[in-house]
């Protein structure tokens, strides 16, 4: 009985990700056949949430960061010396790239729109409630109070995955195909 309500847990939250992973698509004007989404989501599903506790104390950990040096703060501890005294600092064009430009997705001089000025509403993906849906169904687990961590680590990394696959499709019609999926 346990295994049965467990597997439509899971059905329900491959459901509520195949519709998320649709629209986000659709907005960026991509195009996939209803067998590769299925793949695609199941492919994400895995990369989401299998070893999930150790990415996200991972990254949670990274984005803590370290000490601030007492320079930081205006106090001098003589630490650091002037190291460039006498190194010739005027630009070279060799190594500048021009200006990114466009909004056109996959970063053809510029970015993708749900980028620019922050996340696109319509790039908005799991919310408090289905991270608390998710926790409930044990398929993250976390403390509490990283609830907003929790949420936005999984969005990003899901945004992370649809971005590198919109990325490898370079076909005219941005249609998504098997071996993109696999690419990821």
């Amino acid at each position: 009985m346990k295994e049965i309500q467990k597997q439509t847990e899971k059905h329900k939250v491959h459901e509520k990700l195949k519709k998320i992973v649709s629209k986000c698509i659709k907005f960026h004007k991509y195009e996939i056949t209803e067998k590769n989404l299925n793949v695609l989501v199941k492919k994400i599903y895995e990369r989401l949430f299998k070893n999930y506790k150790n990415n996200f104390n991972s990254v949670n950990n990274l984005q803590k960061g370290g000490t601030l040096p007492s320079e930081y703060f205006g106090i001098n501890s003589n630490s650091y010396v002037n190291s460039n005294a006498g190194t010739d600092m005027s630009s070279t064009n060799v190594a500048m790239r021009p200006e990114l430009t466009s909004n056109v997705f996959p970063l053809e001089g510029g970015g993708c729109p749900c980028m620019i000025g922050g996340m696109s509403s319509k790039c908005k993906f799991f919310t408090i409630t289905d991270i608390k849906l998710l926790k409930s169904q044990k398929i993250i687990n976390f403390d509490n109070k990283l609830l907003k961590e929790n949420k936005e680590f999984i969005n990003n990394k899901l945004n992370e995955i649809l971005h590198n696959l919109m990325k490898n499709v370079k076909n005219k019609k941005k249609k998504i195909g098997a071996i993109h999926i696999k690419m990821l």
